[in-house]
């Protein structure tokens, strides 16, 4: 009976976030089908998607979530995971894009990433629906998810996905409730030295694992950051994807001065994917952070 009352909050949380849809942005019924993106673009479509165009993995691993996959008819050579995804025909790399093979897919649906504008105005123009979407917290992916799901005809599958994700999350967050928040700098990119600044979908991980991002203080989404800025904010942990940061601390003047690796806490974080993309296993990625800066 103690166990019973001690998951009520959590269950309560999970509820109370399954109920927060946005309706007015989601798709009514099926004889109008309009939703908005991330640039605030209301897209209209006759019908619900039958061929989907994928040109960024986190869009592919939801559609593989959400159980559309039959509806992908195609992705990016970068959209990996899961490991079917790589049976789908590839347009080949975004950058430069290959627009003949792009309209070869013949989509009825582009999903991208917000930021891409010349490509976007380039798939607008050729007549393609084109929606952008990059989630920046977690209610951005809920909101994203939960228009997917009723675009899709997957509703119960996003509600099922979103319940489980926030259920762990709240586990997670009731662990670290009221304790103090280690200082975590994360760092994708060795020269110049990057972090995640506040509006990144990184920072909303490291906050949800009850860790303090350093990046959060600094402007922009993904800043430049100098070797003097990191020793004087000499953080609990150091987070990094990137090999020749772990090298990097061995050598550099100054690194070894770091709270961070006289600890031994600079973690280097093998599967990058996990990390950079808002996928539907964001609940094992912030389980991650969490063992590693709560140890």
């Amino acid at each position: 009976m103690q166990k019973f009352f001690a998951i009520l909050p959590l269950l309560g949380f999970a509820l109370f976030f399954c109920s927060c849809h946005p309706s007015k942005d989601a798709p009514s019924d099926q004889k109008n089908l309009c939703f908005q993106d991330d640039r605030q673009q209301t897209i209209c479509l006759a019908h619900s998607p039958e061929r989907v165009l994928s040109l960024a993995p986190s869009h592919t691993e939801w559609l593989f979530a959400l159980n559309a996959q039959n509806r992908i008819a195609g992705r990016t050579d970068s959209c990996n995971r899961p490991q079917k995804a790589e049976q789908i025909p590839s347009i080949g790399h975004l950058f430069p894009p290959d627009y003949e093979r792009i309209l070869a897919a013949r989509p009825d649906l582009v999903l991208m990433l917000d930021g891409q504008s010349q490509i976007r105005n380039r798939l607008n123009e050729l007549g393609l629906p084109v929606a952008s979407f990059q989630p920046k917290n977690f209610e951005d992916l809920w909101h994203y998810v939960h228009i997917l799901g009723d675009l899709l005809d997957a509703k119960p599958e996003a509600e099922q996905i979103l319940f489980r994700s926030r259920l762990r999350l709240a586990a997670l967050q009731a662990r670290h409730l009221g304790k103090r928040k280690p200082s975590v700098f994360f760092t994708y990119w060795a020269d110049p030295l990057s972090t995640a600044g506040a509006n990144t979908f990184l920072s909303a991980l490291i906050q949800a694992a009850g860790g303090r991002n350093l990046g959060d203080a600094l402007s922009g989404e993904w800043p430049k950051v100098s070797h003097e800025f990191l020793l004087q904010a000499d953080p609990d942990f150091i987070l990094t994807t990137q090999p020749q940061i772990v090298e990097q601390a061995q050598t550099a003047p100054g690194w070894q001065s770091l709270k961070a690796v006289k600890n031994g806490h600079l973690y280097l974080l093998e599967d990058e994917d996990l990390f950079l993309r808002p996928s539907p296993r964001i609940a094992q990625a912030v389980a991650r952070i969490f063992e590693l800066i709560r140890k």
